[in-house]
């Protein structure tokens, strides 16, 4: 029992977490980031998708998980197993991970999923499919442009633009590939925006 008591309490790869060692309750609370409506039975876990997972069982079994669904549509767990979310309801995702875990701990663990909303960014500008992208955790500027399918071929990539909350920060493109520390990380909301290079308006202009 020791050793399931350790191997529960692992790592989460993937997951934030965190332990609570709460005495039994009428159940779990809901998150207040989580949304009541909207996610019902019937709703189709998809990747991107924030998912808030609660555990209901006697301390130290009792725990609270928030995570993304990867893009191949799995999440990982307690003692690293990955489960396939996507594609999956809600109670599906639930009896799937209750099964699981429930032989190992011999204890009554019911868990409870609660769907969060997408979040979003956009790519505008001098990349090949410009628009409205799903965040995932760790995306960064390079990272949401090279999803946009790259630059055109006359775009600026040492000036590409960051719209923040009424702010605006320059990335160049070609330093984040080399160096990491020259890179941002994408949050919800962000507009990133491509544009022309100085080259490409002198051809626009004999364009005209």
């Amino acid at each position: 029992m020791r050793a399931v008591c350790l191997t529960l309490l692992a790592l989460l790869i993937g997951c934030r977490h965190s332990l609570v060692a709460h005495p039994a309750k009428s159940g779990p609370p809901v998150p207040k980031a989580a949304v009541s409506g909207g996610y019902d039975g019937l709703w189709v876990i998809h990747p991107g998708a924030r998912l808030y997972i609660l555990s209901f069982a006697p301390p130290p079994f009792h725990l609270e998980l928030e995570c993304q669904v990867k893009e191949d549509g799995t999440i990982t767990l307690l003692s690293n197993q990955v489960f396939a979310a996507a594609g999956k309801t809600i109670p599906e995702l639930e009896k799937e991970i209750e099964d699981f875990y429930r032989p190992g701990i011999r204890t009554n663990m019911i868990i409870h999923v609660y769907g969060a909303p997408k979040r979003f960014y956009s790519v505008q500008g001098q990349v090949v499919s410009p628009g409205r992208q799903i965040l995932m955790d760790g995306t960064t500027v390079a990272g949401a442009i090279q999803a946009a399918g790259g630059f055109c071929p006359y775009a600026s990539r040492s000036r590409v633009q960051v719209k923040r909350s009424g702010a605006t920060y320059r990335i160049s493109y070609n330093k984040a590939l080399k160096n990491p520390g020259a890179d941002m990380e994408v949050l919800a909301n962000d507009q990133i925006f491509v544009p022309r290079s100085l080259w490409g308006k002198f051809l626009e202009g004999l364009e005209e």
